[in-house]
């Protein structure tokens, strides 16, 4: 079973085990407990407000849970995992966020290369990344290949590019500034 699915399924054997708790405790106070005392009148009052507390928790982590779904930084939030699922296709046969098929006879190729710009982090539709735009931009006359992941760095984009099977005729090279990190460490320079 999927992690997410497994969450889903654990919060609502919660939720439902929370709900029967409470009521069996409510009839205990109404049916169980008979007669009138300090006490008994002070537990219901703590029980009915924990209780109630408990209930406005499920009511967010329900609502963040089904529709709150948004990226952090290093997808560690549910809601981050949700949006990956809902938003991060298509993947084509390299595994990279872009068009299942391409045909590359007859038209010139330009491979956009980069790390999660290149691919799209945060961006729900693959038509709003700026390598489809670009991509749309050259015309019908070219064909245009998005080489990225999240989280590469310039080793990384440069064997990508390099093993991919259609040699381009453009490179369009997207790099930002913490990419060059890891060569440059390599090279002594911190």
């Amino acid at each position: 079973m999927e992690k997410i699915y497994a969450i889903r399924v654990l919060w609502s054997v919660g939720f439902f085990l929370f709900l029967s708790f409470g009521l069996h405790i409510l009839c205990f106070y109404r049916f169980g407990w008979k007669g009138s005392s300090r006490f008994r009148n002070v537990s219901q009052k703590v029980f009915l407000s924990l209780y109630m507390m408990g209930f406005l928790f499920f009511g967010f982590e329900y609502f963040f849970s089904k529709h709150y779904v948004k990226t952090d930084t290093c997808n560690f939030t549910y809601a981050s995992q949700l949006w990956f699922r809902e938003h991060w296709y298509p993947i084509n046969q390299y595994k990279y966020r872009d068009e299942k098929t391409k045909t590359f006879e007859g038209k010139k190729v330009v491979h956009i290369v980069g790390d999660s710009f290149v691919a799209g982090y945060g961006i729900e539709n693959v038509a709003d990344r700026f390598a489809d735009r670009v991509g749309a931009a050259l015309g019908e006359d070219w064909e245009f290949v998005v080489i990225g992941r999240n989280g590469w760095n310039t080793e990384q984009e440069v064997y990508a590019m390099g093993a991919y099977p259609h040699s381009p005729d453009l490179i369009i090279f997207s790099h930002y500034v913490n990419d060059i990190a890891d060569a440059a460490e390599f090279n002594g320079v911190k």
